[in-house]
């Protein structure tokens, strides 16, 4: 059954309901399609009633909260700036082929043969820029400096030690340029021929000097016997090495004298 509408008016007017007593002004959320909300909004418009009367949450509109939905259209513009660092390793292989240009440098031996090499010690001097001695042992027959000479190279081939200065050794097409192989180099090596004898005179104190016929073994003596002051009761002689100097021992005061000789003459 529904009542009339002024009965209704009447009704709430008498049971002084307002707005702060309706039912929906009490910590309830609006609800416009509700009756309450409808009925609210009824009593305010016969009130002339334009106070608010509703909140969306709680009665208290500090903790009030709204919900909704929407969407936005926004446009901007912007620069930035940045850093980055960064490594990369990486390998690879590759293959290729050369072509030479030029002409390339050669290298030639020097060597050569010997003959009559009966005594041990004989050196020989390349003759090069870069210099090589060669040492040669007794009954050597052939002989090769270590290290190549280069192509172009002048060289001269030299006797730079006898053995023992016992032996003449000679040299035969020692000089040139390289430009191949070297082999026609050869050393002829022969004794020394004595040319001179010495004998020691103990009674006279002096030394007798003869010279050696080379093919027939003749001795000849040269000049009047050697006799200085310095001799006393000689008995031995001995030559340096070098064929330039002769030592006597005297018996008498046990001493040594020494004396130089000349190679052409054999005077002392």
């Amino acid at each position: 059954m529904k009542l009339p509408l002024f009965i209704l008016i009447v009704f709430l007017t008498v049971f002084g309901m307002s707005s702060c007593d309706s039912p929906i002004s009490k910590n309830k959320f609006c609800d416009p399609a509700s009756e309450s909300f409808k009925f609210e909004l009824l009593y305010r418009f016969f009130r002339q009633d334009n106070s608010a009367f509703c909140f969306l949450g709680a009665r208290n509109p500090n903790v009030a909260t709204a919900v909704g939905t929407g969407t936005g259209v926004g446009t901007g513009t912007g620069t930035g700036t940045g850093v980055g660092t960064g490594t990369s390793t990486g390998t690879g292989t590759g293959t290729g082929v050369g072509t030479p240009t030029g002409t390339p440098v050669a290298n030639f031996t020097l060597s050569g043969t010997i003959t009559g090499l009966t005594n041990a010690g004989l050196m020989l001097s390349s003759g090069t820029v870069s210099n090589q001695i060669l040492t040669l042992p007794s009954g050597s027959t052939t002989f090769q400096f270590p290290t190549s000479i280069l192509s172009g190279s002048a060289y001269n081939l030299t006797v730079n030690t006898v053995p023992e200065n016992r032996m003449n050794c000679t040299v035969t097409n020692g000089t040139g340029t390289i430009t191949a192989n070297v082999t026609n180099i050869v050393i002829n090596c022969t004794l020394k021929q004595a040319k001179f004898m010495l004998v020691a005179n103990s009674g006279s104190a002096s030394i007798s000097i003869y010279s050696i016929n080379s093919t027939t073994g003749v001795l000849t003596q040269i000049g009047a016997p050697f006799g200085p002051s310095t001799l006393s009761g000689p008995r031995f002689i001995s030559m340096h090495p070098s064929g330039l100097f002769v030592y006597v021992a005297n018996s008498n005061n046990s001493t040594v004298a020494g004396f130089s000789i000349n190679s052409i003459t054999g005077a002392l």
